[in-house]
């Protein structure tokens, strides 16, 4: 199934897979593939009888290396009801009542908002999904869908901060409840204008396409606790040293979980087994600590780390320093090869938003250092 806005790639494919599968075209036509719209008007309302409960194989968003397939067995053929990730996320996220309505700004073949769109329509809600960003589109939208959740990246942020003025003061959303966020570290200082300007209501997680837990935090325990990513709200957490052993509270580590089904990788036993300690705990690949009221605080990805010297240097920390200098509207850190200390930190800074210049993310609003890395190649 492909839209029609992806014909030219869609096209193709059907001459690389061989016989034996049914194409359908949305929104418009693509050679080779037939209408879907046709078949939906005449289908039958009432569900069928033969139908399998579906199940989802998500890929990784890739940032440091190409997608990897998250393989979970199916449910069982006779299963009925909520799928458990719907169950679990209309629990935590309170996509309840009569007038659920949920805006996505981002796009669905990533794993979150494909799964908090499928868990609104389990819970009877309306979904409205936007077919690319645009951050006056989308206060538009919060008001006049009367909007109860959304969920957004920190890039997103950025851009309906740099609204005018007089839009951002004119803006009203009485009915918008929970404005979600995750996927990329959230700088404070952007944060706490948001809460500003929204109000109380943003609620971030921690989690991922693998499944391994979940920490979240509300807006006032937030400004509490600020740079946090919240408590666990599923699985047990870890933080391991190097040697795969717990570490104390408030050290610097791995995170892993564990207490929820495992994962892996569809055929890629050896990446499943670098996310898997000798313990069966689990990890995304995040390293942080937890303070003394549990509050898990990330540092970096460990594939991004810094080793300069035999020291280690998370490039998120240094980002989050940089952001607070005047004129500084973005920012990157990466590791440069030095002959002398084996890496050396390398910033990569924006100076103000009417520059044309970026950095890459992809359309996740994920920060791709390895793009920025190609830069520094001799």
């Amino acid at each position: 199934l492909a839209e029609a806005t992806l014909g030219a790639q869609a096209a193709a494919l059907p001459a690389l897979c061989g016989g034996g599968v049914t194409w359908l075209s949305l929104g418009g036509p693509i050679a080779g593939f037939q209408a879907l719209e046709p078949l939906l008007a005449d289908a039958s309302p009432l569900p069928h009888e033969l139908e399998p409960p579906g199940a989802l194989m998500l890929y990784t968003s890739g940032t440091t290396g190409a997608p990897k397939g998250v393989w979970r067995p199916l449910l069982p053929p006779d299963f009925k009801g909520t799928p458990p990730f719907a169950g679990d996320l209309i629990q935590h996220f309170d996509l309840t009542g009569p007038d659920l309505r949920y805006l996505s700004p981002a796009p669905l073949y990533h794993a979150a908002p494909l799964r908090f769109s499928l868990s609104v329509t389990a819970a009877g809600g309306t979904v409205h999904v936007m077919p690319r960003f645009d951050a006056a589109l989308a206060l538009d939208l919060l008001e006049r869908e009367r909007i109860t959740h959304s969920q957004w990246v920190p890039a997103m942020f950025q851009r309906l901060l740099e609204l005018p003025a007089e839009r951002r003061a004119a803006f009203s959303a009485p009915a918008h409840r929970m404005a979600i966020h995750a996927a990329a570290p959230c700088p404070p200082p952007l944060k706490r204008r948001m809460i500003d300007w929204w109000g109380p209501i943003l609620m971030e997680y921690y989690a991922g396409s693998e499944g391994v837990g979940m920490t979240k935090i509300g807006s006032a325990d937030w400004l509490q606790h600020p740079g946090s990513v919240g408590r666990v709200a599923r699985g047990v957490m870890h933080v391991v040293g190097d040697d795969g052993q717990p570490l104390p509270q408030g050290q610097t580590g791995l995170i892993c979980f564990s207490g929820l089904p495992p994962f892996q990788y569809h055929k890629a036993p050896e990446k499943t087994a670098a996310r898997t300690t000798a313990q069966g705990w689990q990890t995304l690949g995040d390293i942080g600590h937890v303070d003394a009221d549990g509050y898990l605080f990330l540092s970096d990805r460990l594939d991004d780390m810094i080793i300069s010297g035999g020291v280690n240097v998370y490039p998120q920390e240094i980002e989050n320093v940089l952001r607070e200098a005047p004129g500084v509207w973005d920012c990157a850190v990466v590791g440069e090869d030095d002959e002398r200390f084996g890496e050396r930190p390398v910033a990569f800074v924006v100076p103000a938003r009417s520059h044309a210049a970026e950095l890459p993310r992809s359309p996740t609003g994920k920060l791709l250092r390895r793009k920025l890395r190609e830069h520094l190649a001799p």
